[in-house]
């Protein structure tokens, strides 16, 4: 369709719309009507469901290189959102065999808890509270209420405001 000029479609008697072209100067050919199917470029909007052209059917704006990188878009948002499904499933399932073969599902770290209270004239007291030790799972992910040992290991000081 390289070298088109114009494009006008013209409609026979039987409800079939055709299509006329004039080409450019460099090969000159007559107008010629074909009874044929023609398969759309990618900037034409079909007018009705048979897939001939229609008179007056609307022109989209939209060049290839929007659409393929909207598909592209489209898909690396799907596998991204597929992948980190697999991998919450994927630590699920690993712990399950963990707790169901007695292999150490879970752990144990010790938490330093302080209270953190603010006074009128803006000052912050810190009042430290015994160590306790809190639960954890050894996964990548947190699983049945717990976080993960190394999440918890991490931050190993908690502060409550007051």
């Amino acid at each position: 369709m390289l070298g088109v000029r114009q494009a006008r479609q013209t409609t026979q008697g039987d409800g079939l719309s055709h299509r006329c072209a004039k080409v450019c100067s460099r090969s000159p050919k007559k107008c010629t009507n074909s009874r044929r199917r023609l398969k759309p470029p990618h900037h034409f909007a079909l007018g009705s469901r048979t897939g001939y052209f229609t008179p007056g059917a609307k022109l989209k704006a939209r060049t290839s290189h929007q659409s393929s990188m909207q598909r592209i878009l489209i898909r690396t948002a799907i596998a991204l959102v597929i992948a980190l499904l697999a991998v919450d499933v994927g630590d699920n399932l690993v712990l399950r065999y963990r707790i169901h073969a007695h292999r150490q599902p879970f752990g144990a770290v010790e938490v330093r808890r302080y209270f953190a209270i603010r006074h009128k004239d803006q000052r912050i007291e810190y009042v430290p509270t015994d160590p306790e030790t809190r639960p954890c799972v050894n996964s990548l992910l947190p699983q049945l209420g717990n976080n993960p040992c190394w999440y918890v290991s991490r931050n190993p000081v908690e502060r409550i405001e007051m």
